[in-house]
């Protein structure tokens, strides 16, 4: 059997096939993505386009490319029709600025989420205590990131 501990300087190899073979499925399913959100531009349908700028975010969030990640969630805003569609895409750019570090961007999102007209009737109580505690979470730890402690103990 081979020895369970090694020197810290046996760093494998990286697996080039499976890195190629993944580079290659997401630069796919990018470039799907993007005909489908020309296509439904073309149509003008609003729902399939916020609906498209989440999936494209969504895509860039899993192959780590923030920014334009980021990019593509805040692009859907134009194109929210409901207090549920702002609220989900506040929720969106909260997640990606926290993972940028961005904490003022955070802050402004969940106030934005808080702010939303008709967010009490956005999915039902147990849903909605939900999402309170994820903008609450936020926006705690942004106040925590910022040494802002009293206002995070709140």
């Amino acid at each position: 059997a081979p020895p369970l501990a090694t020197s810290g300087n046996d760093i494998p190899a990286p697996d080039l096939v499976w890195i190629e073979s993944k580079n290659k499925k997401g630069a796919m399913k990018l470039e799907k993505l993007d005909t489908d959100l020309k296509n439904y531009r073309s149509n003008s349908i609003k729902e399939s386009i916020r609906r498209g700028n989440d999936d494209l975010g969504d895509h860039h969030l899993d192959c780590g490319d923030l920014s334009n990640a980021l990019k593509c969630y805040s692009r859907a805003r134009d194109y929210c029709t409901s207090g549920k569609h702002v609220v989900n895409m506040c929720l969106n750019v909260i997640k990606v600025s926290v993972y940028l570090q961005n904490w003022s961007h955070v802050l402004s999102y969940v106030n934005k989420a808080e702010s939303t007209p008709d967010f009490s009737e956005v999915n039902g109580k147990d849903s909605n205590q939900a999402i309170l505690t994820r903008l609450k979470c936020a926006a705690g730890l942004a106040e925590l990131a910022t040494s802002k402690y009293k206002t995070a103990a709140k």
